[in-house]
């Protein structure tokens, strides 16, 4: 039976030290996210000793996602005002499981890892912010891939290398700006109403851009 992914890192998060791993999926089964297209494979950063949605709902999620204003906050026990789009309680919590059941063999080694991303197409952090993740293995898994996207919260205090790959998710005109002075391309969330801003575009994906390309397509 063909393996459909492998443990890529398994240490301290750089967010704040707790145990993570980052996993990169989608070599025998594609991604059933049709913003993506079939073709990227997916990669994972998970908290290794709590389920995802235990670390969602105790706040424990810090490690892998940081200060990122849509994780939400704690209040009585309850995650309330979450406004990420990943469902973690389906396919980011049955990818958690298939790693505890060691359905993903783990590649510690960059000469293992470099042949992971080989002409393929790699999300780097398709759950997870990348900057929880030392940088060398992102480089060393898209070092013979044939394209990458990925983007972080944490651009102001993560390892600047991340530029090379990532994009800076910003919350505001403000935060672009800023971002921008600093050397990140970036990604602003923005409701449909709210101006697209000089140097940006709709993402082709969203259904307010007509869905006209996959992230396969656009590469943008």
């Amino acid at each position: 039976m063909r393996v459909n992914g492998y443990t890529i890192y398994n240490g301290p998060s750089l967010l704040d030290g707790s145990p993570i791993v980052a996993l990169i999926t989608g070599f025998a089964i594609p991604t059933a996210n049709p913003k993506m297209g079939k073709e990227p494979l997916q990669s994972w950063i998970l908290r290794s000793d709590v389920t995802p949605i235990e670390s969602v709902k105790t706040g424990a999620d810090a490690a892998i996602c940081g200060a990122c204003p849509h994780r939400g906050h704690i209040e009585d026990g309850r995650n309330l005002g979450r406004s990420c789009y990943v469902q973690y309680h389906f396919g980011v919590q049955n990818t958690w499981l298939a790693w505890k059941r060691g359905n993903y063999p783990e590649r510690a080694r960059p000469i293992d890892i470099a042949d992971l991303g080989f002409a393929r197409m790699v999300r780097i952090g398709s759950y997870g912010d990348p900057a929880a993740v030392p940088f060398w293995v992102w480089r060393t898994v898209a070092s013979g891939a044939a394209w990458t996207m990925g983007y972080t919260h944490a651009w102001r205090t993560c390892d600047e290398k991340l530029k090379q790959l990532c994009m800076a998710s910003v919350e505001s005109e403000a935060e672009r700006q800023e971002a921008k002075a600093a050397g990140w391309r970036t990604f602003r969330v923005r409701h449909a109403h709210e101006p697209v801003g000089d140097y940006e575009i709709v993402c082709p994906a969203s259904t307010e851009a007509g869905k006209v390309a996959t992230c396969e397509e656009c590469r943008a």
